[in-house]
């Protein structure tokens, strides 16, 4: 089963990231959008594993704030070609691409 890290925004808020089947995509943001008054977005989908968003969760540290929750400036360190989108079956090719360039997302250091 593929698995993939969605980072999901509602309005201007922060950032959560959160792991998902592929073919599990649209439970997973309705079992996050409960309790939650305002619609989430999909900003990024992307290929990955568990290593892969722990990258992501390393490098971010800095913008953490709480639990799956980011600082939403985090959206600045993801590469344009990795997919924003509201529709992810829109973005299957990106995604494919993204995941053999996570080693390439930006710490705040290297900025």
């Amino acid at each position: 089963m593929q698995v993939v890290v969605l980072l999901l925004q509602a309005g201007d808020g922060p950032i959560k990231m959160i792991q998902s089947s592929e073919k599990g995509i649209s439970r997973t943001i309705a079992r996050v959008q409960l309790g939650n008054p305002d619609l989430f977005a999909v900003r990024a989908v992307l290929d990955g594993d568990e290593r892969h968003e722990r990258t992501l969760r390393d490098a971010w540290a800095e913008l953490h704030i709480a639990r799956d929750w980011y600082d939403a400036s985090v959206q600045l360190l993801i590469p344009d070609d990795i997919a924003h989108c509201a529709d992810w079956d829109e973005a299957h090719e990106k995604r494919r691409m993204a995941a053999t360039r996570m080693g390439d997302i930006p710490t705040r250091e290297a900025r």
